[in-house]
């Protein structure tokens, strides 16, 4: 069942006829939904007493710089076990330039970008294919087990999402994490289906323990960026940075999930307004997500051009 629908998926997504109705209706349906809550909400938006404060966003300016350096390491870790040889100035380029198309629409510029950009410095694109996939594995094991972990001190968000989906997820991906050959006997099945010669490089245990471990930093660290930016025009206390933590890292739990599906277009924000009206007015905690993201596209062009200088 589940192969006859990827296959009858793949060929829709193929015909460039669908792709443009998927996207188009995928981006009106998550802008809608934006659109909605602010309707709802348009009472408290009037009557909210909204101020600004600079403390908390130059807190998260420099939280940012640690989480950025938290994701590379964990990108260069996967990389140097792939034995690929490149500079950590190389590394950092490939993947700042390609991680600005990731805000795009669909994943292939983002995808295609971050194989293209190191074919020009030697690497073959298989290698880096497959560090992709090892990549999104991790950050979704990293993400659904820290979700799952702070469940007994954030009821408020356990009592609002499936809490066996979190654990399924974290089972399945926890698996490759712990037996990382797995992966590599599927990926060359897969090779092999299609004629072409098996990997014989892959990650071991070790390795992608310690990725995992990076990565969960740099989820904690991007709920307290969150933390902080709600904090420019939110008096949210203390308290709730376990909360905020949540709600990020579920946010990106559910993006990763679907990152490589069509409908992948807004799910994070629409996420993540939802998780947080638990505990903000609805609108309010739409303003801050549009924020969010157009602070954290601002600061992604600003340390990809510090790199572009170096």
């Amino acid at each position: 069942m589940i192969n006859i629908l990827w296959q009858r998926s793949r060929a829709i997504w193929q015909h460039r006829q669908w792709r443009g109705p998927i996207l188009i209706g995928t981006a009106v349906l998550s802008i809608g939904l934006i659109l909605a809550g602010l309707i709802r909400g348009w009472h408290d938006l009037l009557h909210y007493a909204w101020g600004f404060d600079w403390v908390p966003l130059t807190l998260g300016s420099l939280v940012y710089a640690l989480t950025l350096a938290c994701v590379m390491t964990g990108w260069m870790v996967i990389m140097r076990s792939l034995r690929v040889k490149a500079t950590w100035r190389q590394n950092a380029k490939c993947y700042l330039y390609s991680w600005m198309a990731r805000r795009l629409p669909t994943p292939a510029p983002y995808l295609t970008s971050r194989v293209l950009l190191y074919e020009e410095i030697g690497v073959p694109k298989r290698l880096t294919s497959l560090g992709l996939i090892w990549e999104n594995v991790l950050l979704i094991a990293a993400s659904a087990l820290l979700v799952l972990l702070m469940l007994p001190i954030t009821p408020i968000v356990g009592d609002h999402i499936p809490k066996l989906g979190v654990l399924a997820t974290v089972a399945a991906s926890m698996l490759f994490v712990v037996h990382p050959g797995l992966l590599t006997w599927v990926v060359n099945r897969v090779l092999l289906r299609f004629g072409r010669a098996p990997l014989e490089v892959g990650l071991r245990a070790p390795t992608t323990a310690l990725a995992l471990v990076i990565y969960a930093a740099s989820w904690s660290l991007g709920g307290l960026i969150l933390f902080f930016l709600i904090r420019t025009m939110y008096p949210l206390e203390w308290a709730m940075l376990p909360f905020i933590v949540q709600c990020w890292a579920l946010s990106g739990l559910v993006s990763y999930t679907t990152f490589f599906l069509p409908i992948s277009f807004g799910v994070r924000e629409v996420t993540l307004s939802y998780l947080l009206s638990l505990a903000i007015p609805l609108s309010v905690a739409i303003v801050i997500v549009v924020l969010v993201r157009v602070w954290n596209m601002v600061n992604e062009l600003f340390w990809a051009f510090i790199v572009y200088k170096l």
